[in-house]
């Protein structure tokens, strides 16, 4: 009888083994066209073994202060891009485990990328990934820093203005914090609170002769921007088109703040 029970233990402790694998398969280096080359960058300012939790904080943190776009966010592996709109722009993902981390890259445009030959525009290995490399490692080193006065983007982080997914805070949302954060956020870019329940925040940015009325919609599953209403931005629900700054700027300037706050 005792056999037969720590064989149902065994058996079971096998079968979680395996289903937590799956759920969790660790990043794979690609390989790239050419040994050395710039579509694998080898981070070393963090040193093994490496908190994969606080990383995966620091590097959210790290890539909203800087401007990066967070595209995917998987246990692992975060996907992020970069862009000039209508210029340029670059993906790349920032692979960690518990004895690495590095960043790979994925794609671009107008960067004359040639990963044969090694090539692409100087400010991708000079500075764009160097940036990230520092600014990750100050947020690892110091989880409680504080980040540097936003710099507005003018990246857009969505085409439809009426409902904005955000995609800088994973979930599992902690919702209670992620409140916490919105508030902090809206109140510091100057957003006026109107309204706060659970699950639903709305907020207002205004001036003299313009106002925005926002609301951020969240649960533990995710979050989004849902536009409510305004006046003298031209919006136009229909043909999907409102002042360049509310997708240009004010959106993801909270996005960016609100994921500094909450991490």
């Amino acid at each position: 009888m005792i056999k037969i029970k720590l064989f149902k233990i065994a058996l079971f402790t096998m079968i979680l083994t395996m289903f937590t694998s799956f759920l969790y398969a660790a990043p794979v280096k690609k390989t790239p066209a050419k040994e050395g080359n710039f579509e694998i960058i080898q981070g070393r300012s963090v040193i093994s073994p490496i908190d994969t939790k606080l990383m995966q904080a620091s590097i959210i943190k790290a890539a909203t202060n800087l401007g990066w776009i967070i595209e995917k966010n998987e246990p692992g592996i975060i996907t992020l891009k970069l862009e000039k709109p209508r210029a340029w722009w670059v993906i790349v993902k920032v692979c960690y485990t518990a004895d690495e981390y590095w960043y790979e890259y994925v794609d671009s445009y107008n960067l004359d990328a040639n990963p044969a030959k090694n090539k692409i525009h100087r400010n991708y290995t000079n500075r764009w990934i160097p940036n990230l490399e520092k600014h990750i490692y100050a947020f690892y080193t110091n989880p409680n820093a504080k980040p540097r006065p936003t710099v507005i983007s003018q990246t857009k982080i969505a085409t439809d203005f009426t409902n904005v997914k955000g995609t800088s805070v994973i979930t599992p949302i902690d919702t209670t914090k992620f409140q916490n954060a919105v508030v902090k956020a809206a109140t510091d870019l100057g957003w006026q609170i109107l309204e706060k329940k659970n699950g639903e925040i709305n907020i207002r940015y205004a001036r003299s002769n313009w106002w925005v009325t926002t609301k951020i919609v969240y649960s533990k599953n995710g979050y989004n921007y849902v536009y409510v209403d305004s006046e003298n931005l031209k919006a136009d629900k229909e043909k999907k088109v409102i002042h360049r700054n509310y997708l240009g700027r004010w959106i993801p300037n909270l996005e960016k703040n609100i994921a500094v706050n909450y991490f």
